[in-house]
């Protein structure tokens, strides 16, 4: 069976850039656009690219450290931002406190402030997004595990019903089997039944399963 990553290298690629772009976007506002505050000196971008560095060196430690990247796949939108929203604002404290401590005159913490606002923003709109991209993939059967349902009790529907309503957890059925001959040979709705549980080995290898979901009552 296939191996699953958490998280794919496109959404950790994709998150690297929007923190740098964040931090663009930010010194525009501050230093252009002069949002909430008029500045009194002016630095050019260049200037900031050590913050930049660092604040996505921070962001990636503290996605780790909050779990925005484990057991990524299915998770609910709401969940993953609120896991951004903490990580970013542990990122922006300590970078107001390396601000303080090196330069408390020179650069503008307010930007760093915008930085992080922004940064949340454009991570929950790119979730958002890639939730509805990944989902009709899965839809489609591109990126989703195989996988066959041991069981076809109300458990057993259950995790179908669950399946078909969240496709972005990434699941792709291809049929189910169960102890008692009359369920496994029927269909429940577009799931096929493909007979009892002894032909589970067979159907593993014919139909290049990557995941078997046991549905079986305990007893």
């Amino acid at each position: 069976m296939r191996g699953r990553r958490d998280t794919p290298w496109w959404v950790i690629t994709s998150d690297v850039t929007l923190f740098n772009v964040s931090m663009v976007v930010a010194y525009w506002t501050r230093y252009e656009l002069e949002w909430f505050r008029d500045i009194s000196y002016y630095h050019q971008l260049s200037a900031y690219l050590p913050f930049g560095v660092l604040f996505t060196l921070l962001m990636l430690v503290t996605f780790r450290m909050d779990g925005v990247y484990r057991r990524w796949a299915g998770r609910q939108w709401l969940d993953q931002t609120y896991r951004i929203i903490n990580a970013t604002s542990k990122s922006t404290v300590v970078m107001l406190a390396v601000t303080f401590l090196l330069q408390p005159l020179q650069y503008s913490r307010l930007l760093l402030i915008e930085a992080g606002i922004i940064t949340v923003v454009l991570l929950g709109v790119s979730r958002a997004i890639q939730n509805v991209v990944i989902g009709h993939l899965h839809n489609q059967g591109v990126g989703a595990l195989r996988t066959i349902i041991v069981g076809a009790g109300e458990v057993g529907r259950t995790v179908m019903r669950t399946v078909v309503a969240r496709p972005g957890l990434g699941y792709r059925i291809v049929g189910f089997v169960d102890d008692n001959p009359e369920k496994g040979t029927g269909n429940i709705g577009r799931f096929d039944g493909l007979g009892p549980i002894h032909n589970l080995p067979r159907l593993i290898e014919e139909q290049d399963v990557d995941e078997v979901i046991i549905t079986l009552p305990w007893m």
